[in-house]
């Protein structure tokens, strides 16, 4: 993920700032950590293991969470995060500069061919369409319903900056992006 995210920032898509890097929970720094933060492995996928805090709450399962509680809740991730770096970085904000779910732009993209774009918001497909905003008739994910998400103000921006990183990864992948306070900003590859 951290390759990733170089590669991101060698084509010009800014990316959350890291605020630590390490394999043990315990040496976070958390007077250098803001309130608002996400933390989660430096490999896997699903959001297995992934805490996004802001306001004291858990946004993923909507849950208080204290700093202390996250290492609790870190127990049982344990064994295989022992060994898989984490990371904690920015936790970015919505348009209108609140925290909260930020929505998810999910491009699959294939070298300099956008195929589809999926959107997520708290872990949950709300759209597919085509690489000009139009409406798929059919979800990616089996057992994900579609709704409808209104085409983002960025959105040839961000075809732009994926097509960059398609060009620069010369294979499948799939590049997420969030549009925030602040631009498009690069999540991750999948």
């Amino acid at each position: 993920k951290l390759n990733g995210r170089e590669l991101a920032r060698s084509v010009g898509c800014q990316v959350p700032e890291v605020y630590w890097v390490g394999r043990r929970a315990s040496q976070i720094p958390w007077d250098r950590i803001p309130p608002e933060f996400v933390l989660k492995p430096l490999w896997g996928g699903g959001s297995e293991g992934v805490f996004v805090v802001s306001e004291g709450r858990e946004q993923l399962k909507n849950v208080p969470m204290s700093r202390g509680e996250l290492l609790r809740k870190l127990g049982p991730y344990r064994w295989p995060i022992r060994w898989i770096p984490l990371v904690v970085e920015e936790h970015v904000r919505r348009p209108d500069g609140s925290y909260g779910f930020v929505t998810e732009f999910r491009f699959h993209v294939f070298r300099d061919v956008i195929a589809a774009i999926t959107c997520a918001n708290e872990s949950k497909q709300l759209g597919c369409y085509t690489a000009d905003w139009e409406p798929l008739e059919q979800s990616l994910l089996v057992g994900h319903s579609l709704g409808e998400v209104a085409r983002p103000s960025g959105l040839e921006d961000m075809r732009d900056i994926v097509l960059r990183i398609g060009g620069a990864y010369g294979d499948y992948c799939r590049v997420d992006l969030f549009l925030t306070d602040r631009g498009i900003v690069f999540n991750e590859f999948a």
